[in-house]
């Protein structure tokens, strides 16, 4: 018995009712979802032990030239850097208790400290910029940024919040650090961070984002400024993953890529 479990449990996928091998002829649709079937396939190893090939082909690369008659589609699913969507400007409040959005003090040092240089209201917090976000007059090889208001759950429930940042940023709500990006952040790229809380429909919290840009010897300080928070209220589908949902019931085959995201 010991045996027969341990050989079950080590079949990865089962062929019971005959669906494999695909047969390209006659398959008119197929469905591929998972990170790990294209841009984050890994494909070079890790750490020490990366090498990377002068020329890769990913899973989807693979299976479009497998089957070139069948429409082939991609959809991520759920991700490594799986953002979620903006808070609407409608669910938050300034600090000045009126209008919508969130009060956005940028300062020309990396700890927020002393009167900001600039001061104004954000709808919320999607910051992409090619550099400073400080204009040239006040420019600054250093510079932070903190998103200040009032949140307004629409729902009672569990939400989700996602920070992705190409710096030190950090999220709380009702004083409480609900997301610390500050270790996986790094000069070079950006990187999403998600944590929950629970929240009551009429009951308004306190929120606020930072960020740090904290590369002082770096020799190029402004590679960019990537900030943006997103949500999800209760109840709710991630978009990607109704995407590749609704990928996979329109096509006749779909094949789906999970793993794991270090």
């Amino acid at each position: 018995l010991a045996q027969s479990t341990a050989e079950q449990g080590a079949v990865l996928l089962r062929d019971a009712n005959g669906a494999l091998p695909l047969a390209a002829h006659n398959v008119s649709s197929i469905a591929v979802i998972g990170a790990d079937a294209n841009g984050y396939a890994e494909t070079a190893g890790g750490g020490s032990a990366q090498v990377t090939a002068g020329s890769v082909v990913t899973p989807l690369h693979a299976i479009q030239q497998a089957a070139p008659d069948a429409k082939v589609s991609y959809s991520m699913g759920s991700g490594p850097y799986d953002a979620l969507p903006d808070i609407p400007a409608a669910n938050l409040t300034p600090d000045q208790g009126w209008g919508s959005g969130l009060t956005t003090d940028i300062y020309g040092n990396a700890d927020m400290t002393g009167a900001p240089l600039v001061q104004e209201t954000q709808p919320t917090v999607d910051l992409e910029l090619a550099g400073s976000p400080l204009p040239a007059r006040d420019h600054a090889s250093l510079w932070s940024v903190q998103w200040t208001g009032t949140l307004h759950p629409s729902t009672t429930g569990n939400y989700q919040f996602s920070l992705t940042c190409d710096r030190d940023c950090k999220l709380y709500i009702g004083g409480k650090w609900i997301i610390d990006d500050t270790d996986t952040s790094d000069a070079i790229s950006h990187h999403t961070s998600t944590g929950s809380v629970a929240l009551t429909a009429g009951q308004s919290a306190r929120i606020k984002v930072t960020y740090t840009q904290t590369w002082e010897n770096d020799p190029q300080p402004e590679l960019g400024t990537i900030a943006q928070l997103g949500w999800l209220p209760p109840s709710s589908t991630p978009p990607s993953v109704a995407a590749a949902a609704a990928a996979a019931k329109n096509a006749s085959v779909a094949i789906v890529f999970a793993g794991t995201f270090e």
